[in-house]
Formats: C-alpha cells, sequence, structure tokens
C-alpha cells in the first residue's frame, strides 16, 4: 500500500466514522458495513490509538442505542471485533447477545466477535445460547478451520435453514469458509450460485453479496442472469448491480443497465446502483450520472454520486466542477467534504478542495468574535442549569483552545470524552474532584444514558466556580467537561 493509498483510505475512515453519528439508521448500517469490509483487509494498521479508542467508545454508544434493532447491532458486533477490548467490551457484548439470544445473526455475530478479541470468559457465557453449528460458523470467522471442529459447521443445503445458510454465506464473502462447507461434492462457489435462486429473499441476497464481496467471486459467478434483473426483490438488484460494476463486462449492454438502474423505482436498489458506482466509470456514463444526481433526494445516493465525481473529476469537466460546488456548499469537517476529499486524494481536485477549506476555515471559533487589544471574547456561553452563563475567551494571552467547538451528535461526544479523560489529570481540580470525574467519565465511555450524563451535569454544578475560572483562563478540560455534559443530556 503507497503513501496515496494510505492518506485516502486514513480519509474514508473518517467518513465512516462522521457517518456512525447520522441520525438515518440506514447510512449508519451503510458505515458498519463499509468499516467491516476495511477491517478484514488491512485497515485496522491504519487506525491510530485514539481513533481506535475513539470508535470502540462510539460503537459501544451505538449497542445502547440500537438495542431493538438486531440488524444493526450484528453489523455494530462485525465491527467491534476489529476495534475492541475484552476489557472494555466483552460485558457489553455479553449483555447485548443475552438481550437478543432469539436473534441469530446477533448471537453469532456476537461470538465471532469475541473471539477475534480472545475474550474467552466472556464467550463461555454466551455459547450455551447457540447451536453447535451455529457457534462454529461464527468462529470460522475470525479462526481458521485447524482451530474449530469444521465438521459441526458444514451444512447440508437441501436441509439447511435461512438463518444458517446465511451464515455460511458469510463465510464465503469474507472468504473465510473451509472448502465444500455446502456439500463435498460441490464447490463452494457452485452452491453459492445456486442459492441465488433460493426461495428466501434473505438467502437469494446474501448470495449476491458473498459474490459481491468476495475477491475471488464475481460477475461470472452471479446465479442470477442480468437479463432477469428487474424480476428480483429490491434487496438483490442492489447487490446485483454491484457484482456488475465489481467487474462485469464494460461495454454497452452494461450502460443500458445502468441508466435503466439510475430510475429504478426502488430507492434501496439505487443506492446499492450509486455505491457501486463509487469506484466504477465507463465511458458514456456522464449524462446519467449528473442527470441523477440533480434530482435525487436521497443523502447516501448523493453522497455516493459526489464521489464517483470526485474520483473521476480529472477526466470529466462536469463532474470537476458539480464535486467542487458540493465541497463549497458543504458545512466544514462534514461527512460530505470527507468523502469528496477521499476521492479526490492525489488528484488536482483534492489540491482545490483543500486551498478552499483553508481560505473558508474560521477556525476552532467560527462564531462572530468582537475583538478588543488582542483578546477575542467569542460569542459562546456555556450554561450551568442555574442561569449562570459564561463566555469563552481566545487570544494572544495563556487562553488554549484545544477541543471541539460543539457537539452535536454520538461520534463527536465519544471523542471528546476520550480527549476529556487524557487532560483531567493535568487540570486545576482536587485529587477527590479528579478521581470522581474520572470515574464519571469512564461510566459514560462504557454505559452512557442520560442518567449519567445527568450526574456529570451535577458534577459541573457542584464544582461551578472553579469550571468558570478554568473556561475564563482557556483550560481545555473545563471546556471539554461543559461541552459533554450539555450534550450527553440532549443527545441521550
Amino acid at each position: 500500500m503507497n503513501a496515496l493509498q494510505t492518506q485516502r483510505i486514513k480519509i474514508f475512515i473518517q467518513y465512516q466514522a462522521l457517518r456512525l453519528a447520522s441520525k438515518d439508521t440506514t447510512i449508519v448500517k451503510r458505515a458498519l458495513q463499509a468499516l467491516t469490509t476495511l477491517l478484514r483487509g488491512q485497515g485496522l494498521s491504519l487506525f491510530d490509538p485514539v481513533t481506535k479508542r475513539s470508535m470502540e467508545v462510539s460503537l459501544l454508544g451505538l449497542l445502547h442505542k440500537f438495542h431493538d434493532h438486531p440488524k444493526l447491532l450484528m453489523w455494530t458486533l462485525n465491527v467491534l471485533a476489529y476495534v475492541g477490548t475484552p476489557t472494555n467490551t466483552a460485558s457489553a457484548i455479553v449483555d447485548c447477545v443475552s438481550a437478543n439470544e432469539n436473534e441469530a445473526p446477533v448471537v453469532a455475530a456476537g461470538i465471532a466477535a469475541l473471539q477475534k478479541m480472545r475474550g474467552e470468559d466472556a464467550l463461555k457465557s454466551i455459547t450455551n445460547m447457540a447451536s453447535a453449528q451455529l457457534t462454529m460458523l461464527a468462529s470460522l470467522q475470525h479462526l481458521p478451520p485447524r482451530a474449530v471442529d469444521v465438521e459441526s459447521a458444514r451444512l447440508k443445503v437441501d436441509c439447511a435453514g435461512p438463518e444458517m445458510l446465511k451464515l455460511a454465506l458469510v463465510l464465503v464473502g469474507t472468504d473465510k469458509a473451509p472448502p465444500n462447507l455446502f456439500d463435498p461434492n460441490f464447490d463452494n462457489p457452485e452452491i453459492v450460485k445456486e442459492l441465488a435462486s433460493h426461495d428466501d429473499e434473505i438467502v437469494m441476497q446474501y448470495s449476491c453479496w458473498a459474490t459481491a464481496e468476495n475477491p475471488n467471486l464475481g460477475y461470472s459467478h452471479l446465479g442470477i442472469p442480468m437479463k432477469d434483473l428487474q424480476d428480483q426483490p429490491p434487496s438483490v438488484r442492489a447487490w446485483m448491480y454491484q457484482v456488475l460494476c465489481k467487474d462485469g463486462p464494460r461495454n454497452r449492454t452494461t450502460l443500458e443497465i445502468i441508466e435503466e438502474g439510475c430510475r429504478d423505482l426502488s430507492e434501496r436498489a439505487r443506492a446499492g446502483l450509486s455505491n457501486g458506482l463509487r469506484e466504477f466509470h465507463l465511458d458514456g456514463i456522464e449524462p446519467f450520472i449528473l442527470d441523477w444526481y440533480g434530482q435525487t433526494e436521497s443523502a447516501e445516493i448523493r453522497q455516493n454520486l459526489q464521489y464517483h465525481m470526485a474520483a473521476h473529476g480529472e477526466e470529466v469537466p462536469q463532474y470537476a466542477s458539480a464535486a467542487i460546488d458540493a465541497f463549497q456548499s458543504s458545512p466544514p469537517a462534514s461527512a460530505e467534504r470527507t468523502n469528496l476529499l477521499s476521492a479526490a486524494t492525489g488528484t488536482v481536485l483534492y489540491r482545490e478542495m483543500k486551498a478552499i477549506e483553508a481560505k473558508g476555515d474560521p477556525g476552532l471559533f467560527p462564531l462572530d468574535q468582537i475583538t478588543t487589544g488582542g483578546i477575542s471574547l467569542v460569542k459562546q456561553e456555556f450554561n450551568f442549569g442555574d442561569n449562570t452563563q459564561i463566555g469563552a475567551l481566545s487570544g494572544t494571552g495563556n487562553s488554549t483552545n484545544n477541543g471541539p467547538q460543539s457537539i452535536n451528535d454520538v461520534e463527536s461526544l465519544m471523542r471528546a470524552i476520550v480527549q476529556l479523560q487524557s487532560e483531567i489529570p493535568r487540570s486545576s481540580l482536587n485529587n477527590d474532584q479528579k478521581q470522581e470525574l474520572l470515574d464519571l467519565i469512564k461510566q459514560a465511555e462504557k454505559s452512557p444514558s442520560r442518567s449519567v450524563f445527568s450526574s456529570i451535569s451535577g458534577f459541573v454544578k457542584k464544582i461551578d466556580a472553579v469550571v468558570k475560572s478554568a473556561v475564563a483562563s482557556g483550560e481545555a478540560w473545563a471546556k471539554l467537561l461543559v461541552l459533554v455534559s450539555q450534550a450527553g443530556v440532549s443527545l441521550y
């Protein structure tokens, strides 16, 4: 992996981290899926310790937030398998699985995660919730076949239920399936192809997903002819489009399929196509993309098309213009801008975007400022709950302005918590206050809830004189503490 690829992937990680904070559960799921795919490769090596820890905390928050959403729990556990540690996450995984013991995908994802992070003690407490076959299929996601009783994992494809078939297809998609997993007489790709015509829609979908995801499978392994595309359910069409973009023929027929796909009646199917188009380009596709981009209202599709246009902007002037317009109209440090920067890495467009960013970046305190004698009184006030407010000072004196200006989502909140924890030992609090605050912050990391953040707000109120003085002096911990306490209560 060269320096340019490394830079692109690091920006891509930032983009997906921002998407995890979206209020749109579909976007959150897509971000989790993208991170899982990245982490299966060499992606984890590009996570610095702070990013890894911040994401771990964010994912724990998602386990709490989506406690009644099995699909999101499954994908959250899939990412936690790579960035989580037994000390910080094992108990949360056990709680999640215990509360969803009738949801096979959640149980399997929990087992796989604990196997990956070597949480043996926690693993013992949840394997009794699963059959031997489910446990083996889940374990194979991260353990080599020699470490697992592969015979217990093998399926009889003709009588296996949809859930077991889906777990087996996950192994194929991740390229972890042992040979002849479905049948001793047939190779796995042959069975995957057959399962595309299964009578269960989820099995059909996972067959196409495995074909798209596995680096050794592709268009020739797709079990449904493209001429029958429009006869399939939307979730299946979504993955068929992506297989076509992966390594399908680059010809007029493909161009026609994409043109028709831009107008697919299902947003789910169109979203799948747009995801496949991120890295794809074929001469003649430009009018369809530009027209589609001008009409769609889906944030997910717009961002995928923006990536496509930024990635190919050097070859297509209309793309470059649209990508720059999108960058200029998006907020600083937003998911939209990060997505565009990732796509344009290494191109002239990237340099132009960074110039726009530098010129228009208002700095750490973007609100209107009143400047007097080298000190700026920022028009931001912190309310301590008793009608007492203080303005943050910045300027040429000893004040510093490290940390976020505002916190508007769970991802930003969790990053601020990680930063606050590192600042507390250097704060002007006495030892008892430091310990009390550290205990509260650790509790917020492990099990974020409104009651925990209410306790943090109570702590702030109790030492308000100390906090006000520290904020006025520009101490980073004080500003972070106020932001965390207020945002936590608001978001939870």
